[in-house]
């Protein structure tokens, strides 16, 4: 839905490698789920021979900088790594400025419980600074404090709407995805009267799932089970 809300291609293999070398710095390893990453990325310059590098996300952690970072140098790729070292309550900030619409679809920390689930990271943004004041919590979810959904944001063509949300059936299989991504022309923010129209479509009432229910650091799941695409 993401790659269709950007008008990109997407590319997906399942992981099939486990993580075998835990070293600081990784060298190629047979049957590491990087190598998995590695044999996708690969395929992606074959059908895209004008790919130069490879966005990541990683704010702090050196264990997924360093993989990706290998991988990208076996493949002549370079690593954009933007994020890195960021402040992350200013990165926060700067991300929800910007124009980007997410809600959380995962809580696993202090001070984060169910009820958190579905909201937005501007309507949160008090909370995660708190909790951060308080007791160390990343506010961008570094550490795995929660997990988001984007709903738009400049890189979209169009915006994705929550119509069903629902209790989330979990497999064990899991896949490495990578989107293509172009310069394009950020979109300009969001009109009030379009806001309040989205707010509507997320009182659409939600059932969550609970896989740990620890008293202190409850970790919930929510699962979106219908989402359509909606012009800008």
């Amino acid at each position: 839905m993401i790659a269709e809300a950007m008008e990109l291609p997407l590319y997906r293999r399942e992981i099939k490698g486990k993580p075998l070398n835990q070293d600081f710095d990784y060298s190629p390893t047979a049957g590491d789920e990087v190598e998995d990453l590695y044999e996708l990325l690969k395929t992606v310059k074959e059908h895209h021979p004008s790919v130069q590098g490879v966005s990541a996300g990683a704010i702090l952690s050196s264990y997924q900088k360093l993989r990706v970072e290998d991988v990208c140098k076996r493949l002549n790729l370079t690593p954009l790594c933007y994020l890195w070292e960021r402040d992350q309550k200013e990165l926060l900030r700067e991300m929800i400025s910007s124009g980007l619409d997410a809600v959380l679809v995962k809580v696993a920390a202090i001070g984060l419980d169910k009820k958190h689930l579905g909201m937005t990271l501007s309507e949160v943004e008090s909370t995660l600074d708190r909790l951060h004041s308080h007791y160390g919590v990343h506010p961008c979810g570094e550490g795995g404090e929660y997990e988001t959904f984007v709903l738009d944001c400049p890189l979209f063509h169009k915006r994705i709407l929550i119509e069903e949300s629902e209790v989330s059936i979990r497999y064990n299989v899991y896949f490495h995805r990578i989107i293509l991504t172009y310069p394009v022309i950020p979109s300009a923010r969001l009109k009030k009267k379009r806001e309040q129209k989205v707010q509507n479509h997320r009182k659409l009432a939600r059932t969550t799932v609970t896989h740990q229910d620890d008293p202190i650091a409850p970790v919930h799941y929510l699962r979106l089970s219908k989402l359509r695409l909606v012009d800008k």
